[in-house]
Protein backbone atom coordinates (compact mmCIF):
# COMPACT_ATOMS: atom_id res chain seq x y z
CA UNK A 1 0.00 0.00 0.00
CA UNK A 2 2.82 2.37 0.89
CA UNK A 3 4.56 1.57 -2.41
CA UNK A 4 1.40 2.50 -4.34
CA UNK A 5 1.15 5.85 -2.55
CA UNK A 6 4.82 6.60 -3.29
CA UNK A 7 4.41 5.68 -6.96
CA UNK A 8 1.31 7.84 -7.20
CA UNK A 9 3.21 10.78 -5.72
CA UNK A 10 6.11 10.19 -8.09
CA UNK A 11 3.89 10.12 -11.18
CA UNK A 12 1.94 13.21 -10.16
CA UNK A 13 5.20 15.07 -9.67
CA UNK A 14 6.28 14.26 -13.23
CA UNK A 15 2.94 15.36 -14.67
CA UNK A 16 3.46 18.95 -13.58
CA UNK A 17 4.92 20.98 -16.46
CA UNK A 18 5.28 24.55 -17.57
CA UNK A 19 3.53 25.94 -20.59
CA UNK A 20 5.41 27.85 -23.28
CA UNK A 21 3.98 30.11 -26.00
CA UNK A 22 6.14 30.21 -29.08
CA UNK A 23 5.68 32.51 -32.08
CA UNK A 24 7.22 31.35 -35.35
CA UNK A 25 8.86 33.61 -37.94
CA UNK A 26 5.66 33.75 -40.02
CA UNK A 27 3.58 34.83 -36.92
CA UNK A 28 2.00 31.47 -36.11
CA UNK A 29 1.43 30.89 -32.36
CA UNK A 30 2.14 27.48 -30.89
CA UNK A 31 1.81 26.25 -27.29
CA UNK A 32 4.20 23.59 -26.06
CA UNK A 33 5.75 22.09 -22.94
CA UNK A 34 9.27 22.59 -24.36
CA UNK A 35 11.05 25.98 -24.14
CA UNK A 36 10.96 28.10 -27.29
CA UNK A 37 14.20 28.27 -29.28
CA UNK A 38 14.17 32.10 -29.36
CA UNK A 39 13.19 32.83 -25.73
CA UNK A 40 13.03 30.55 -22.70
CA UNK A 41 10.27 32.48 -20.87
CA UNK A 42 7.30 30.46 -19.69
CA UNK A 43 3.72 31.46 -20.45
CA UNK A 44 1.06 32.01 -17.76
CA UNK A 45 -2.47 32.00 -19.21
CA UNK A 46 -4.74 34.78 -18.01
CA UNK A 47 -7.62 33.90 -15.74
CA UNK A 48 -10.89 33.96 -17.64
CA UNK A 49 -13.75 35.72 -15.93
CA UNK A 50 -17.21 34.42 -16.72
CA UNK A 51 -20.60 35.89 -16.02
CA UNK A 52 -21.85 33.52 -13.37
CA UNK A 53 -25.02 34.29 -11.53
CA UNK A 54 -24.35 35.41 -8.03
CA UNK A 55 -26.48 33.90 -5.34
CA UNK A 56 -27.50 36.06 -2.43
CA UNK A 57 -26.28 34.78 0.91
CA UNK A 58 -28.80 32.81 2.90
CA UNK A 59 -30.39 34.80 5.71
CA UNK A 60 -31.54 33.11 8.86
CA UNK A 61 -34.72 34.70 10.12
CA UNK A 62 -35.16 34.71 13.83
CA UNK A 63 -38.27 32.99 15.09
CA UNK A 64 -40.84 35.53 16.12
CA UNK A 65 -42.38 35.31 19.51
CA UNK A 66 -45.60 33.35 19.51
CA UNK A 67 -47.22 35.67 22.02
CA UNK A 68 -48.95 38.88 21.19
CA UNK A 69 -49.35 41.67 23.76
CA UNK A 70 -52.62 41.22 25.63
CA UNK A 71 -55.30 43.83 25.20
CA UNK A 72 -58.82 44.00 26.50
CA UNK A 73 -60.17 42.60 23.22
CA UNK A 74 -57.57 39.80 22.98
CA UNK A 75 -56.79 38.34 26.41
CA UNK A 76 -55.79 34.97 24.92
CA UNK A 77 -52.22 34.15 23.83
CA UNK A 78 -51.51 34.30 20.12
CA UNK A 79 -51.23 31.02 18.16
CA UNK A 80 -49.79 31.16 14.66
CA UNK A 81 -51.61 29.44 11.83
CA UNK A 82 -48.88 26.78 11.80
CA UNK A 83 -49.39 26.04 15.51
CA UNK A 84 -53.17 25.83 15.02
CA UNK A 85 -52.75 23.50 12.03
CA UNK A 86 -50.33 21.24 13.95
CA UNK A 87 -52.77 20.99 16.86
CA UNK A 88 -55.58 20.10 14.49
CA UNK A 89 -53.54 17.43 12.68
CA UNK A 90 -52.45 15.86 15.98
CA UNK A 91 -56.00 15.99 17.35
CA UNK A 92 -54.88 18.06 20.34
CA UNK A 93 -56.08 21.14 22.16
CA UNK A 94 -54.08 23.72 24.09
CA UNK A 95 -54.96 26.13 26.85
CA UNK A 96 -55.40 29.62 25.48
CA UNK A 97 -57.25 28.70 22.28
CA UNK A 98 -60.15 31.03 21.59
CA UNK A 99 -63.80 30.12 21.25
CA UNK A 100 -63.47 30.97 17.53
CA UNK A 101 -60.61 28.45 17.17
CA UNK A 102 -62.68 25.67 18.77
CA UNK A 103 -65.80 26.55 16.80
CA UNK A 104 -63.82 26.67 13.55
CA UNK A 105 -62.41 23.22 14.30
CA UNK A 106 -65.44 21.37 15.74
CA UNK A 107 -68.39 23.44 14.58
CA UNK A 108 -71.15 24.86 16.72
CA UNK A 109 -71.41 23.39 20.20
CA UNK A 110 -74.42 21.24 21.10
CA UNK A 111 -74.84 22.95 24.47
CA UNK A 112 -73.44 26.29 25.68
CA UNK A 113 -73.78 27.56 29.26
CA UNK A 114 -72.72 31.08 30.26
CA UNK A 115 -71.91 32.35 33.75
CA UNK A 116 -70.57 35.94 33.84
CA UNK A 117 -67.18 35.82 32.06
CA UNK A 118 -67.06 32.00 32.01
CA UNK A 119 -68.69 29.59 29.58
CA UNK A 120 -68.90 25.82 29.10
CA UNK A 121 -69.30 24.27 25.68
CA UNK A 122 -70.36 20.65 25.19
CA UNK A 123 -70.06 18.54 22.08
CA UNK A 124 -71.87 15.19 21.87
CA UNK A 125 -71.01 12.55 19.34
CA UNK A 126 -71.76 8.82 19.20
CA UNK A 127 -68.08 8.06 20.02
CA UNK A 128 -66.92 11.01 22.13
CA UNK A 129 -68.24 13.65 24.50
CA UNK A 130 -66.20 16.80 24.82
CA UNK A 131 -66.50 19.55 27.43
CA UNK A 132 -64.61 22.83 27.02
CA UNK A 133 -64.28 25.53 29.71
CA UNK A 134 -63.60 29.12 28.69
CA UNK A 135 -62.84 32.27 30.66
CA UNK A 136 -62.94 35.56 28.76
CA UNK A 137 -63.28 33.46 25.55
CA UNK A 138 -59.97 31.67 26.24
CA UNK A 139 -59.78 27.89 26.72
CA UNK A 140 -58.88 27.09 30.34
CA UNK A 141 -59.57 23.34 30.32
CA UNK A 142 -61.30 20.45 28.57
CA UNK A 143 -62.36 16.84 29.01
CA UNK A 144 -62.88 14.13 26.45
CA UNK A 145 -64.77 10.95 27.20
CA UNK A 146 -64.58 8.24 24.54
CA UNK A 147 -67.00 5.33 24.37
CA UNK A 148 -65.48 1.98 25.39
CA UNK A 149 -65.82 0.25 22.02
CA UNK A 150 -63.81 2.83 20.03
CA UNK A 151 -60.26 1.91 18.97
CA UNK A 152 -57.41 4.40 18.87
CA UNK A 153 -57.54 4.44 15.06
CA UNK A 154 -61.20 5.38 15.13
CA UNK A 155 -60.46 8.05 17.74
CA UNK A 156 -58.00 9.67 15.34
CA UNK A 157 -60.48 9.48 12.45
CA UNK A 158 -63.27 10.90 14.57
CA UNK A 159 -61.27 13.85 15.87
CA UNK A 160 -60.47 15.19 12.37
Amino acid sequence: MLVRVLLLCLFTYQVQAELYRCTSANGKIQYTDQPCPESGASYQPKAVMTNYKTIKPFKIHSKKSSTRPKTQNQPCPFFSSTELRNLRVKGEFKKGLTTKDIEKRLGKADDIRHDNDKSIWQYHNKNVKRLFRFKHNCLTGWKEKWSKNVSKVNKMRESK
